[in-house]
């Protein structure tokens, strides 16, 4: 367990330097998934990272990218008025 917190808090200060980069394990770790999620993501190439050393590494930038393309926006649920108003439209 303390191997864990400390490999995450190393990561995470990686992401202090903008010249570092993150392991698959590091990223795993931020994003509290498994590292499998990751590389399949990069096997789909739905995510963009770097080959450093014939190995799948990530910048801070592309980190923040795979985080933010996983965002769900907040759902938009009708008033009264709107779903009456769309079920009189398709009646």
């Amino acid at each position: 367990m303390t191997e864990d917190l400390t490999a995450s808090v190393a990561a995470v200060g990686a992401l202090d330097d903008p010249l570092a980069l993150l392991t698959v394990a590091d990223l795993a770790r931020l994003c509290q998934t498994g590292e499998d999620w990751i590389r399949k993501a990069c096997a789909a190439r739905s995510v963009r990272w770097t080959r450093a050393g014939g190995q799948i590494r990530f910048t801070r930038r592309q980190a923040e990218d795979l985080i933010a393309s996983q965002l769900v926006d907040v759902a938009h649920v009708p008033t009264r008025d709107q779903a009456a108003d769309k079920r009189a439209r398709v009646a």
